[in-house]
């Protein structure tokens, strides 16, 4: 079967923490429950073989968030790449842990993640990279939005122009409005979020990156706000096949035959 040229990166999805902190860890599930893109892995879920790379991590971004720079941790950083606060404000740890434990964390669980978006850079054969997360149905404290905000069903987010071009975005838009039978003013362009620093460290016009966010609220239904929710195997593969089917259509595009 011909491999798709395309990366998926889903770095948010996971709820592991580190063996190095699980002692320390103050914050309950409940507490972190807005820290979680529940169900990425399982809404964004393509067989390996289909790509070019299939990047999934399964520590919580509570306490190893890959979408943030490696130096960023410490009280200057509450939202940093290790947490201090978890998104409804709760202290994350007793005791925040030592500049050598988080370093440590980080070569074993960072560094190797982003050695491998360097990699999908460096592939001549992939010619977009998907960088999957959901959020919250209303903006929470902090966010780029105004508190308590309405989101669209899905935003895209390509750094203003900067980690892809208007066309590719514009032709992803069009794409999941109509696998996801959205109106396509229901899929936003660069608001709440237009990428994140996975984006803006990898992505170009030549080598393009989007994030995608999917609105907790528009596939979790009643299950928004609980700290584990899940799917039913019918869910799964219905969230599922339209991810896939939106890549399958997206190389059939234009842009990419």
């Amino acid at each position: 079967m011909k491999k798709l040229p395309f990366a998926v990166s889903i770095p948010h999805g996971g709820t592991d923490i580190p063996e190095e902190f699980v002692a320390n860890v103050k914050a309950s599930a409940e507490c972190m429950k807005e820290d979680v893109d529940h169900l990425t892995r399982e809404i964004c879920d393509i067989p390996e073989e289909r790509l070019r790379h299939l990047l999934s991590f399964s520590t919580s971004r509570t306490f190893v968030d890959l979408n943030r720079p490696p130096d960023a941790f410490g009280v200057d950083h509450p939202d940093g790449v290790v947490k201090r606060l978890t998104h409804l404000k709760k202290p994350v740890f007793h005791e925040f842990p030592s500049e050598q434990t988080v370093s440590r964390v980080l070569q074993r669980l960072y560094t190797p993640y982003h050695q491998k978006l360097k990699a999908v850079t460096e592939d001549p054969t992939v010619r977009l990279t998907l960088d999957c997360h959901s959020m919250s149905p209303r903006a929470l404290p902090a966010s780029p939005d105004e508190l308590g905000a309405e989101r669209p069903a899905i935003c895209l987010g390509h750094k203003g122009g900067k980690s892809a071009s208007l066309e590719t975005i514009m032709t992803l838009r069009d794409i999941m409005a109509q696998v996801y039978e959205l109106p396509v003013n229901e899929i936003a362009i660069d608001k709440p979020f237009n990428g994140g620093y996975i984006t803006g460290a990898y992505g170009s016009p030549e080598t393009p990156f989007i994030q995608i966010e999917f609105s907790r609220g528009f596939y979790m239904g009643d299950q928004v706000g609980h700290p584990a929710p899940s799917l039913s195997d019918r869910e799964k593969e219905l969230w599922a096949g339209r991810f896939s089917d939106t890549l399958e259509m997206l190389a059939k595009s234009s842009i990419f035959r």
